[in-house]
């Protein structure tokens, strides 16, 4: 159910987001053992992606609507590892004073993939990381608003020049609720939960919708920043905000009067 799905799914739990104090090695093998979400952002541009097995690692861009696969432990861990130090998740300071630990004789093969490519990082960019790309669809005949209204086996992409964070967001859903597995010929994504996903995106929608004020549930949220009462009309022109109501109109859900939201601040 629904409520079920609020009290067993932790959306930050085995998630990515800011830096850890761990070797790079110790949080790759982390990001592995627990199939984390690893959020990135380079350039002011956030993407995302998970190892859903050390052979397979999924990759979501929101600017491109396909999912890409990388394939193998070699290449997965170059990816990752990209993402890893681009982002300087991981104990930077430990590659600086200990380069044994890394290229000593009794290194593995995964500590000096990390060294190798911190010593480049800043120079690296990730069409240079040795890695095969496939794009990947997902297995699915209906939408579920992470994927895209009109070609249900791609992502949706972002609305706006700044939403990328938001998709990322919805990439996350897609792992954490949906569960996605790569099917046993290699050349798509099922999911384990594609119906408890329909209920999550329709509680999310509903939820941004009624966020300020919702009757039902007797909820008044604090007005906390004028904008709100100098911009509010602007959502008529928000693609998100159509996006939202479309995506109830065709879940057969109705869409709450989002004019009542102001109303119920401002009153």
């Amino acid at each position: 159910s629904g409520r079920a799905a609020r009290r067993d799914i932790d959306m930050l739990e085995g998630v990515v987001y800011d830096r850890k104090n761990m070797t790079y090695d110790e949080l790759y093998n982390h990001i592995v053992d627990t199939q984390s979400i690893v959020t990135c952002c380079i350039d002011a541009h956030f993407t995302a992606f998970q190892i859903l097995s050390p052979k397979f690692l999924i990759y979501y861009d929101p600017m491109n609507p396909s999912l890409r696969l990388v394939r193998g432990e070699s290449q997965v861990q170059h990816v990752a590892l990209y993402f890893l130090l681009k982002c300087n998740y991981g104990d930077n300071v430990h590659i600086q004073e200990n380069k044994n630990y890394y290229v000593g004789n009794s290194s593995s093969e995964l500590q000096l993939t990390v060294y190798r490519l911190w010593k480049k990082i800043n120079t690296l960019s990730l069409s240079n990381v040795p890695a095969k790309w496939i794009s990947i669809p997902l297995n699915l005949d209906k939408y579920l608003f992470i994927n895209c209204k009109s070609s249900h086996c791609d992502m949706s992409t972002q609305l706006t020049g700044n939403t990328c964070y938001f998709q990322t967001y919805l990439f996350a859903l897609l792992c954490k609720v949906g569960r996605p597995i790569i099917t046993p010929n290699g050349r798509s994504i099922d999911l384990r939960n594609p119906d408890l996903l329909e209920k999550v995106t329709i509680r999310i929608a509903r939820f941004l919708l009624t966020f300020f004020f919702d009757s039902q549930n007797q909820i008044l949220r604090p007005l906390t920043n004028s904008n709100f009462v100098l911009d509010f009309f602007r959502y008529r022109s928000s693609p998100y905000f159509t996006a939202f109501a479309q995506y109830l109109k065709v879940k057969k859900v109705p869409v709450p009067d989002y004019d009542r939201q102001y109303e119920g601040v401002t009153k």
